[in-house]
C-alpha cells in the first residue's frame, strides 16, 4: 500500500539534498579528472606539451589526480548512500518527492548539466571547424558531455518518477553501474599513481633535481659577481642545494675557477622509455656535451655526478653559460 502522508518542505529536506547535490558535483569532477590523466597519459596532446620530466619516462604530475581519488574515494559512496537513502525516505513518506525544494534544486543542477552539454557540443564544432580533431580533444569532450547527459538523463528520470514504495529496475540498475565505475576508476587511479611511499620518493626526487636545477642558475650569478666560483655553496647561500629529505648540503666540489662538481643522491631511477615510444618534447633536447638541468631529468637510483663548467659568451658581454664538462678548456 502505498503512503500517501505529505510531508511539508523543511530544513531537513533541504540539507539532505543540498549534500546529495554536492556530492554529485564533487563525484562528477573527480570522474573527468581521472579520465583526464588517463587521456593524458595515454593518448597525449603533442601540441600543447612542452618539456616536463614525462619526456623521461615519468607519469604525468600526480597532484591534481590524487585529489580527484581523494574526492572520489569520500564523495562517491556518499552520493550513493545519500541517493539511496532519499528513495527510502520517499517511499516511507518521511519527504515529499514532489516538494518544490527538492524540485528547484534538482532543476537547477539539471540547468548546470545542461549547459554543460551545450558547451560541449560547441567546442566539439568550433575545434572541428579549427581543424583540432586531435584525439586527445576528442576524448576530453566526449567524456565532459557524456558526464553531463547521464546526470541529465538520470535526474530528468527522477522528477518524472511517481512512485517510490518499490524499487525501480532501471534505477537500481543505473546505482549499480555508477558503483561499479567509481570502483574501477579508483583502482585503477591508485594503481597509476602508485603507492604513498613511491610517490614520496618520486616527489622528494623532483625536489632533488630541482634543487640541483637552482644551483646551476645561482653559480652563474656567482660567476658573473665574482668571475670565479665559490669554495662552497654556503659561502653564495646557508639554503643552496639542500636536499630536500636530509637537509643536507648536496656534494658540490669546486675544481677550478670555471668547473665544479655536483653530486645528488636520488632515491629511485627514472623509468626507462619503451623503444619506440615517443619522448614528449616540443624540441629535439641538446646533445649531452651542451646540456644544463637536462642532466638530471634521466638518472638511477643511488648517487649521480655531474662537472660543468662555465665559461662567457661572447667575451666580454658578461653572458654565462653552463655546459656539462666534456674536458675542453674554458672559453675565455
Amino acid at each position: 500500500m502505498v503512503n500517501t502522508t505529505v510531508k511539508k518542505p523543511n530544513a531537513f529536506d533541504a540539507f539532505v539534498h543540498l549534500v546529495a547535490y554536492f556530492a554529485l558535483v564533487m563525484s562528477a569532477v573527480a570522474v573527468g579528472g581521472i579520465a583526464f590523466f588517463f587521456i593524458n597519459r595515454y593518448a597525449p596532446d603533442l601540441s600543447h606539451v612542452g618539456y616536463d620530466y614525462y619526456s623521461a619516462g615519468e607519469p604525468p604530475a600526480t597532484g591534481a589526480v590524487r585529489f580527484h581519488i581523494a574526492s572520489l574515494l569520500l564523495t562517491g559512496p556518499l552520493l550513493l548512500a545519500l541517493t539511496g537513502y532519499l528513495h527510502r525516505l520517499f517511499g516511507a513518506g518521511s519527504l515529499n518527492p514532489a516538494s518544490g525544494v527538492r524540485r528547484w534544486l534538482t532543476y537547477a543542477q539539471q540547468f548546470a548539466a545542461a549547459v554543460n552539454i551545450i558547451g560541449s557540443v560547441i567546442a566539439l564544432v568550433y575545434q572541428f571547424l579549427g581543424g583540432n580533431y586531435t584525439t586527445n580533444f576528442l576524448l576530453k569532450a566526449s567524456t565532459v558531455l557524456l558526464i553531463a547527459a547521464a546526470i541529465f538523463g538520470f535526474y530528468l528520470w527522477e522528477l518524472r518518477r511517481e512512485r517510490y514504495d518499490r524499487r525501480a529496475a532501471a534505477g537500481t540498475a543505473v546505482l549499480a553501474g555508477t558503483a561499479v565505475l567509481f570502483a574501477v576508476l579508483l583502482a585503477t587511479g591508485f594503481a597509476a599513481i602508485g603507492s604513498p611511499l613511491e610517490a614520496r620518493r618520486r616527489e622528494f626526487d623532483l625536489r632533488r633535481a630541482d634543487a640541483a636545477m637552482q644551483v646551476r642558475w645561482r653559480l652563474e650569478k656567482e660567476y658573473r659577481r665574482r668571475g670565479s666560483l665559490p669554495d662552497t655553496l654556503q659561502d653564495v647561500d646557508p639554503n643552496l642545494g639542500l636536499d630536500p629529505e636530509t637537509g643536507q648540503p648536496l656534494p658540490y666540489a669546486r675544481l677550478d675557477d670555471h668547473r665544479y662538481r655536483l653530486c645528488v643522491t636520488f632515491a629511485r631511477a627514472t623509468p626507462a622509455v619503451a623503444p619506440g615510444r615517443l619522448k614528449f618534447r616540443r624540441r629535439a633536447p641538446k646533445p649531452l656535451g651542451q646540456a644544463t638541468e637536462e642532466v638530471w631529468v634521466r638518472h638511477g637510483a643511488g648517487e649521480e655526478c655531474h662537472t660543468f663548467t662555465l665559461a662567457k659568451r661572447p667575451p666580454g658581454q658578461g653572458y654565462v653559460e653552463t655546459e656539462v664538462d666534456t674536458g675542453a678548456a674554458p672559453s675565455p
